[in-house]
């Protein structure tokens, strides 16, 4: 059986090129091929079970397991098979570097397409647990990402140049001193980019909320990496740098669930007692009559003003919408005045009232 096997490998080993001859030639291809469809079926026997594990289990850990591996290559596999065929050729130093080389970068690619894959996880779990996930929030992340991103690409660049044999000391030296030197000229660009991450997570307003910053008022239209839109009530873009936004008072009337409104009626000193208890009653009944999205609170004589008794009056409008606001409080002020002029009650105005006091002459003086 063995002379056998050796007259048939005689020929083979007899044919040479290259310094190899046809039994190796046989030998690397043999094991390039049968070991990049064993590693390929592997993968695909593997991803297929886990899939139905992972069907049954409630955590999330498994299914990025199996998208890890889904996102292994055929290529990459193939590149194995072939780094590891190679043993079986006698190769040529500078053909053995150049495979070596071939199998560094085409391992250095699949690690950067694993690595880009979990940040971009990472990354999407940030506030999943949250009720709402603002727009803001999705543009911070979509930062985080296409920042990491460059990150993992300039480290497996450097990885790769250290394997090639390049010596990246110096680069490196290099890029230390002239990131201190960019941060420190950048730096304001920096803080805005910090600031943009701080008004992602934290979501102090979201695209089209409708906000107040000291004196300027608009819809919030972007949030960038430096700077945020608002496009104000007159139509003209205003445009802030984030961390501005983040160290100012800032309203948001889109977060509000209802209005509160308080305001003064002020009724003639010359109203009788009997029609003064009945105003509470009456501004109740306005309120409460005028339209469905009020909730009225209270009104109270508050005090004794220089031409009027004043009257506060506290209801709350169940919409944050302004022309909601302003329909319900024209309802209820038609209404009080209808109910005043049904009771013959006054609204003052301001007024001065002249007392001239008639003196008789002194006859002792005429």
């Amino acid at each position: 059986m063995m002379e056998d096997i050796k007259k048939f490998i005689a020929p083979l080993e007899s044919w040479v090129l290259f310094d190899n001859n046809l039994l190796q030639y046989l030998s690397f291809v043999g094991v390039t091929v049968g070991l990049w469809l064993s590693l390929e079926l592997l993968r695909r026997l593997t991803k297929k079970r886990l899939l139905h594990y992972c069907a049954r289990t409630r955590t999330k850990i498994d299914d990025h397991f199996v998208n890890v591996l889904a996102s292994i290559k055929a290529w990459f596999l193939f590149f194995i098979a072939v780094h590891f065929g190679s043993r079986f050729l006698s190769l040529h130093p500078h053909a053995a570097k150049i495979q070596t080389t071939i199998f560094v970068i085409a391992t250095t690619i699949q690690v950067v397409i694993i690595a880009s894959y979990l940040l971009v996880q990472i990354v999407h779990n940030i506030g999943r647990g949250q009720p709402d996930n603002s727009l803001a929030l999705e543009s911070t992340k979509h930062n985080i990402i296409a920042i990491g991103r460059i990150v993992i690409f300039v480290i497996a660049l450097l990885f790769l140049l250290d394997n090639l044999g390049v010596n990246i000391s110096t680069f490196i030296t290099g890029l230390g001193i002239g990131g201190i030197a960019i941060a420190l000229a950048a730096q304001a660009i920096l803080g805005d980019a910090f600031s943009a991450f701080t008004i992602g997570l934290d979501k102090p307003f979201e695209v089209g909320d409708f906000i107040v910053i000291d004196s300027l008022k608009g819809t919030v239209e972007r949030v960038g990496l430096k700077t945020t839109r608002i496009r104000s009530l007159n139509g003209e873009l205003l445009v802030f740098a984030n961390s501005d936004l983040t160290k100012s008072r800032i309203q948001n009337f889109k977060r509000m669930e209802e209005r509160r409104v308080n305001f003064t009626i002020g009724v003639t000193y010359d109203t009788p007692l009997t029609k003064l208890k009945m105003v509470p009653d009456l501004v109740k009944g306005s309120v409460e009559g005028a339209t469905e999205k009020v909730r009225f609170d209270r009104t109270h004589l508050r005090e004794f003003g220089d031409s009027a008794l004043l009257f506060d009056v506290v209801y709350w409008v169940h919409s944050r919408e302004m022309p909601d606001f302003v329909e319900a409080q024209q309802e209820i002020n038609f209404k009080i005045l209808e109910k005043f002029a049904e009771n013959s009650i006054e609204i003052a105005f301001p007024t001065r009232v002249v007392y001239q006091k008639n003196l008789e002459p002194d006859p002792a003086k005429i």
